[in-house]
């Protein structure tokens, strides 16, 4: 079956490559992995990269904060996996999956950026949920989405449909999936006329009231 965010990404795999090689240096993303790498310090098991693209986050996290960790990248597009292994080679595990149902177990962390934008409202409590229980207790997901209302704009780049979602609304969707220790704000992205969301929790040490997951 044709799956028109795949041949996208496949489409378009080498100027995503380009693009985000020029845009990984930014500070964000250097505090948001020394983040990752602090949080996840005594904790084991993988850090996970749902939705990898073509791997920067993963080579930078192993070249500057983590590099004894064992990595895992999953991504719906071929091309972008091709890209992505062959940035990382030995000491990670990179494949093409969805990260609706990532196939992931004893996660310390789990990372997902600017891809939930992909999925509908529906299906991203299931989604959570599975990344909730693709951690260990005391993992860490570290999410950052688009905010806001209806759409993206791509202004006529792309043909798909993809979502914006309200800090308030993917907060309640992840202390919904058993989630702990929420933290997120919303920032301005210079290089686009809207904002993002970046989110921070855990899965709890300790599974009681706390840590359990809401009825649906």
């Amino acid at each position: 079956m044709k799956d028109p965010v795949r041949e996208m990404y496949d489409a378009f795999a080498a100027d995503y490559d380009a693009m985000v090689e020029a845009e990984i240096g930014q500070p964000v993303y250097a505090e948001a992995l020394a983040r990752l790498a602090e949080q996840t310090r005594d904790v084991p098991g993988p850090v996970v990269d749902l939705a990898c693209g073509s791997g920067q986050m993963l080579a930078r996290y192993r070249a500057e904060f983590d590099p004894e960790r064992r990595l895992i990248g999953v991504d719906l597009s071929p091309a972008m996996v091709a890209i992505t292994a062959a940035k990382l080679s030995e000491g990670a595990e990179v494949r093409v999956g969805d990260m609706r149902s990532p196939n992931v177990a004893g996660a310390a962390g789990i990372l997902c950026w600017f891809a939930l934008h992909h999925l509908p409202a529906a299906e991203i409590p299931a989604t959570l949920a599975a990344w909730h229980d693709a951690l260990v207790p005391g993992g860490t997901l570290s999410l950052a989405t688009w905010e806001g209302e209806g759409l993206v704009d791509y202004g006529g780049a792309a043909e798909i449909e993809a979502f914006r979602y309200r800090e308030a609304k993917l907060r309640a969707w992840v202390e919904q999936a058993g989630f702990v220790e929420v933290d997120c704000g919303v920032e301005p992205v210079p290089e686009m006329p809207m904002s993002a969301v970046y989110l921070w929790a855990k899965r709890a040490v300790t599974e009681g009231a706390l840590g359990a997951r809401s009825p649906a």
